[in-house]
């Protein structure tokens, strides 16, 4: 989730287009030089990789853990690549496996009743005051969201995250704007029944 929410990469445009003929030179070492080299200046790109990622999916999910979660996954793999397939797409491939892993496991902790770690991103911050939620059941609450279908993540994320015009979407997508705005407020739902759901003891559910 970036703060931010940048503008989404263009359709078929590189993270980094100067990246491909030092990926040798950057992926060269043990996975501990690897990552040394993805943290300073972000070679690579992971960063755009990441929020282009979570932009698209209109997923709910702190842009730091993920970038941190990506490179760590990179430099394990890095003694591995050996050109094959490009490593602008090998880099996205890493990047969605992070995603769907952090996903499956938020999903997971939250149905076990895990409690929400100490300390919680300043993402989850912000999302959470806007709707009447503390930032901890903000967390578990996109937990939820997360596995939702696409088009009731996306509906919610463009009218109430991005503050987009209704019927803007609606010509757009070339839908009815009543759809839309069901989906919107399904999505709305989950994550207002799952933050109260949540804040209830276990054996009140």
């Amino acid at each position: 989730m970036e703060r931010s929410l940048p503008a989404p990469a263009r359709s078929g445009s590189h993270p980094r287009g100067d990246v491909a003929p030092a990926w040798r030179t950057i992926l060269a070492g043990t996975p501990r030089e690897v990552l040394a080299r993805l943290v300073q200046g972000d070679p690579l790109g992971v960063r755009g990789v990441v929020a282009n990622r979570l932009r698209s999916g209109s997923v709910l999910l702190d842009a730091d853990r993920i970038h941190l979660r990506a490179i760590a996954r990179i430099a394990r793999s890095a003694g591995r690549y050996r050109g094959r397939p490009a490593v602008d797409a090998w880099v996205d491939g890493h990047v969605v496996q992070v995603l769907a892993d952090v996903i499956r496991e938020d999903h997971e902790s939250t149905r076990a009743g895990a409690a929400a770690p100490a300390e919680v991103s300043e993402a989850f911050s912000a999302l959470a005051g806007p709707l009447g939620l503390d930032p901890g059941s903000m967390r578990r609450a996109c937990a939820v969201f997360n596995v939702l279908p696409l088009a009731d993540r996306a509906a919610f994320v463009d009218l109430v995250l991005r503050n987009r015009s209704l019927d803007e979407m609606a010509r757009e997508l070339g839908e009815n704007a009543t759809q839309i705005a069901r989906r919107a407020r399904r999505a709305l739902d989950a994550i207002l029944g799952s933050a109260r759901s949540l804040g209830e003891p276990r054996g009140q559910r």
